[in-house]
């Protein structure tokens, strides 16, 4: 498991089983028994906090990143793994999580 791998998740509520992307420092992958993620959906929106995906990617069709929704889940939720993110698209992914968060805000 690596930040920027793409899992099948069982998310609570109507969020139900989708692929996510593992947000949590790669440091801390060896020791945390949960994991962050966001949420990926076949939802396509033009904001700062959704990050496009597609087959290149290696995700199954067009597909969004909502650093809206992060959610932080048991790691042995995690089910099988679709695929890893490039840097730059986990480049952009962070960029959209520091808006969704305001952490680049004083």
């Amino acid at each position: 498991m690596n930040r920027g791998d793409v899992y099948w998740v069982e998310l609570p509520g109507p969020w139900g089983r989708r692929p996510a992307v593992i947000l949590t420092r790669q440091e801390g992958l060896s020791f945390l028994t949960s994991v962050t993620v966001g949420p990926i959906t076949s939802t396509l929106r033009h904001a700062p906090t959704w990050v496009r995906l597609g087959i290149e990617d290696g995700l199954p069709h067009e597909s969004s990143v909502n650093l809206d929704s992060i959610q932080t889940i048991r790691a042995d939720r995690l089910g099988e793994r679709v695929t890893r993110l490039s840097p730059e698209r986990m480049r952009q992914v962070s960029r959209a999580a520091r808006f969704a968060l305001a952490l680049d805000e004083s």
